[in-house]
């Protein structure tokens, strides 16, 4: 099985024009899921570090989730995390909420 394990970013489906849905960092997650020899997708999700809120990644994921369907390739919530003095709640809050 073969990915990329990237972070998702540049994706059209479901945006809503916020920094990681952008193309910014030179990266097109749709382009990526249609390269033949690429399994699935994969993504990730540190609202913190992107200016968004945990809220958000409700769309984040499920935006994901439609790519790949439309691509008729799986895809891996590979991982979650977010800026806390409590990283024991950070992990579990990214499991309970997106999980």
């Amino acid at each position: 099985m073969v990915t990329l394990g990237d972070e998702g970013f540049g994706l059209d489906t479901d945006s809503d024009g916020s920094y990681p849905f952008s193309y910014g960092e030179g990266v097109d997650y749709e382009a990526n899921l249609a390269i033949s020899t690429l399994d699935f997708g994969t993504f990730h999700l540190y609202p913190s570090s992107w200016g968004t809120s945990t809220d958000w990644g409700n769309l984040w994921i499920t935006a994901h989730a439609a790519a790949c369907k439309a691509a008729g390739k799986p895809c891996l919530f590979e991982e979650c995390g977010c800026f806390t003095s409590l990283i024991v709640f950070c992990a579990l809050a990214c499991y309970v909420l997106f999980v």
